[in-house]
């Protein structure tokens, strides 16, 4: 049967959907009982007597989707293939047919960062080899970023492993165990060089310590005298109340110095490390507003805003151009709550600028118009364009 797919908006929910097939078997039961972890969670729909599957792709963008405009880091290829190796392992274990697994870059998806993959099980699909895999392969291929050589390398290796005639996944596997040996050699300098940051902070933490125990020795010595001293003035000697208050107080107050003097000393060691410890380098991705052009676009056309952005205009400066609040993964940051993290995508075909909703949460309107998740839809000067309750005027 023909391989038709529509996305479906119900509620807050976006699905893929597609005809379901006359027969009902042992893989279709396999998909709807069973959570498979990494396949899109699938579920049947009757509507005017016919019936259709669903796989719930909400708050999920297309690989395509996700990196249009963007190259692909080492660590994103990496992420990929480790991700397919691990699905079609799942697969053979829930006794799904591998070949029916699209492995298409319009067909996987992504939650909003791209940290994780979301494979499609189609068991009406036509058996097909590993077609999809050579077409992902090509999508590498075309999207690596070609000023990261670590990225080229493995792009390379995956592309000539998948278009081996004897391609398995074991191959496909060691291309992510391979190492040259440069890289090998670079990376026991990069430890070398780590171990020794790590031993000289372990020093200083050890110094510091020491400094520290030092002086609160010295200060429990003295609270300790005071105390000694007052003992012995309060039971040697006669005072009068002025001075046995005064003494008092000084025992109570040297008394405190050594006890508090006692729990610091226990903290430090506590604290003291017994091994050095990792640095954090990894930084979390902000949502602060940011702008990236892509390419030239000579036409100078743009949004104006309206309601509580009327003070914004967002210029075109090439197309395509997409709108979102995940720096990063947009052209332009669109501060407002209503709006999605990758929300819609302008695009020109032939003479004519095009808009698409990439499966927003809020939706994306053009002139009161709900959009469905990626429709088409040609705009013209003066259209009114809303990205949630975010409202533009296209001029």
């Amino acid at each position: 049967m023909r391989e038709e797919y529509r996305y479906l908006m119900q509620a807050e929910h976006c699905y893929l959907r597609r005809e379901k097939g006359e027969e009902d078997g042992l893989e279709l039961a396999m998909l709807l009982q069973n959570t498979v972890k990494g396949l899109l969670t699938c579920r049947q729909q009757q509507r005017n007597g016919e019936s259709f599957l669903l796989f719930d792709v909400t708050s999920k963008k297309t690989l395509s989707d996700l990196f249009e405009g963007l190259s692909l880091q080492e660590r994103d290829i990496r992420a990929l293939v480790e991700e397919i190796i691990h699905i079609v392992r799942e697969c053979d274990r829930y006794m799904l047919d591998r070949s029916r697994l699209i492995l298409d870059a319009e067909r996987i998806f992504c939650n909003q960062d791209g940290s994780k993959f979301f494979f499609l099980y189609d068991p009406y699909v036509e058996q097909n080899g590993n077609e999809n895999l050579k077409n992902l392969a090509d999508f590498l291929i075309a999207r690596v970023n070609y000023d990261d050589e670590s990225a080229i390398d493995l792009a390379n290796r995956v592309y000539s492993a998948i278009r081996s005639p004897n391609f398995t996944m074991r191959t496909l596997q060691e291309c992510l165990e391979y190492r040259t040996p440069d890289c090998e050699g670079e990376e026991e300098k990069e430890e070398a060089l780590k171990a020794e940051d790590s031993a000289d902070m372990h020093m200083t933490a050890v110094s510091g310590f020491q400094v520290k125990a030092l002086l609160s020795v010295l200060i429990l010595a003295i609270g300790f005298t005071v105390v000694v001293l007052a003992a012995i003035l309060l039971a040697c000697f006669r005072l009068t109340w002025k001075e046995q208050m005064l003494v008092t107080l000084a025992a109570i107050a040297g008394l405190l110095a050594v006890i508090l003097c006692i729990l610091n000393i226990l903290r430090q060691r506590r604290r003291l490390p017994e091994e050095p410890e990792p640095v954090e380098t990894a930084k979390q991705m902000d949502e602060k507003t940011v702008l990236v052009s892509a390419g030239e676009y000579s036409e100078g056309r743009g949004l104006q805003g309206i309601g509580c952005h009327r003070q914004l205009w967002i210029p075109f400066p090439g197309l395509p151009y997409t709108l979102g609040k995940r720096e990063g993964f947009v052209d332009y940051c669109l501060e407002d709550p209503t709006v999605s993290r990758i929300h819609a995508r302008f695009f020109m075909e032939g003479d004519k600028i095009y808009l698409t909703d990439l499966h927003s949460t809020n939706g994306t309107y053009v002139n009161g118009m709900r959009l469905e998740p990626e429709q088409k839809l040609a705009i013209r000067p003066g259209d009114q364009i809303s990205f949630g309750k975010a409202g533009f005027i296209y001029c």
